[in-house]
């Protein structure tokens, strides 16, 4: 809670960012002043801005007004352009944002919006950077985080994550309850933490660096919550001090809604080994490749809305990790042999590496109902009830038996719990986590992975 009482002396003030958000859902301004536009082969002048904006959804848009006039006429083809018209900033280093001035009515013939492609200013190849600043938007915060500090006030609100070589801190405003609990009640989207990387050890790195660390940091962040989140509009220092690279996009970013992460408010230390053992796993291209699509699988899986769409993606990702970890990693398959095996068995020896056990939680009631509707099984354990389940879905007859909405949801409950912990199995994850099969949490319960059983956490009773 924030304490207007004097601040600890070590309490450090909260992470500035060179494109600030002056309220969490107002929009980010990154450039105003002179634009060049072009509609068909008709190029203009314009003043105007390029700033990101929250709603309905986040995207970057120009927005400019022009003493021309008919800017959409194009005088070769005597009609109006059909291309959209296209607006970019001429300033080849343009970091700095100048107070907007409205132009004159008199002077205003034309005016307009749209969208804004991805823009790289500054140096794209820099290598002596030191440090990079960043938003985040629809992230939750850590009641158990680090002290900051804001003028009198003192508040939780500080999170250091390290991997690689990296340091990765972030920072939440003093009012972060204030936007919380709008989100909560609203939806959608708002800035909520600013951010800071750089080496532990300080040295430089590069462009490249940096976009590989903010990659990695977009998996952590949005494996922890359960939907996306990104670093928005970075911006890099170099050695003097100075911004050098920017990087303005439309950010991947899902609305806010219950978070169906894995990792626990209360329990830092989850999300601080998902980042270092993401950023370890990045150094190898296919790791790399395999964690990226199987947590989108996961983020899909966890909309339930179809819930047979969902439970149809969390299996595509078990797919995804069956294949990479008994072909390519450990080779106890040749290409040949493995497509000889059934989905359901390639599930259970995915399972089986990490000592995952294929019969469903107890608690997942209505899967007992869905065995006993499904004739011919050979084993009934929980990779067989689910593909069985979603070949009725992909292959229907008359003669298939159907399921309840309650059957389906314990079935999504089940995959996700079989995909999240096949995720944290292949990047060697070994602390807890929040359990997709345990169907009501509170606020600090936590399990262990079944590869690691000595965590003596809180689990299931």
């Amino acid at each position: 809670m924030p304490n207007s009482a004097a601040s600890p002396p070590s309490a450090p003030p909260p992470t500035a960012h060179f494109y600030p958000a002056e309220t969490p859902r107002g929009e980010v301004v990154v450039y105003s002043g002179a634009l060049d536009g072009q509609s068909g082969t008709r190029f203009f002048k314009a003043e105007g801005s390029v700033s990101l904006r929250w709603s309905p959804s986040p995207a970057m848009q120009w927005s400019a007004t022009s003493p021309e006039f008919d800017i959409g006429f194009d005088p070769t083809t005597g009609h109006l352009a059909l291309e959209e018209i296209r607006i970019t900033v001429p300033e080849k280093h343009p970091f700095r944002v100048t107070p907007r001035t409205p132009p004159q009515q008199d002077d205003a013939r034309w005016n307009g919006r749209g969208p804004q492609p991805r823009i790289v200013v500054g140096t794209p190849d820099a290598r002596d950077l030191t440090h990079a600043t960043f938003l985040l938007a629809n992230l939750p915060v850590m009641p158990v985080a680090g002290t900051l500090r804001d003028k009198s006030t003192w508040y939780a609100g500080r999170t250091v994550l390290t991997g690689a070589n990296w340091k990765v801190t972030l920072d939440a405003p003093h009012d972060h309850q204030e936007t919380q609990r709008d989100l909560k009640e609203n939806g959608g989207y708002a800035a909520t933490h600013t951010g800071r990387v750089e080496r532990e050890d300080g040295s430089d790195f590069s462009t490249q660096d940096l976009q590989d660390v903010l990659h990695i940091l977009r998996y952590a962040l949005s494996l922890a919550c359960g939907r996306w989140t990104s670093p928005i509009l970075p911006v890099a220092y170099n050695n003097a001090a100075e911004p050098t690279w920017s990087e303005w996009a439309s950010p991947l970013v899902s609305p806010w809604r219950t978070s169906f992460g894995l990792v626990d408010s209360h329990h830092p230390e989850q999300l601080q080994e998902l980042f270092a053992r993401i950023a370890a796993a990045w150094a190898d291209p296919l790791k790399q490749e395999v964690v990226q699509r199987a947590i989108y699988y996961l983020i899909d899986a966890n909309d339930p809305h179809p819930l047979e769409l969902a439970v149809s993606s969390a299996q595509s990702g078990l797919e995804l990790l069956a294949w990479s970890e008994l072909v390519e990693d450990r080779q106890a398959h040749t290409a040949g042999t493995y497509k000889m095996l059934k989905a359901h068995e390639s599930m259970r020896e995915l399972l089986a590496l990490h000592s995952i056990d294929p019969m469903f939680p107890p608690e997942l009631t209505e899967l007992s109902s869905v065995a006993a509707k499904l004739t011919n099984l050979s084993v009934g354990d929980g990779p067989e009830i689910l593909t069985r389940m979603r070949n009725g879905v992909m292959h229907p007859t008359r003669t298939k038996p159907k399921f309840t909405s309650d059957e389906w949801y314990d079935a999504w409950c089940l995959a996700r719990h079989y995909l999240q912990l096949a995720i944290l199995g292949y990047i060697g994850y070994q602390g807890t986590h929040r359990d997709p099969a345990v169907k009501v949490h509170w606020t600090g319960q936590i399990e262990d992975v079944p590869w690691n059983p000595s965590n003596s956490v809180t689990g299931r009773q």
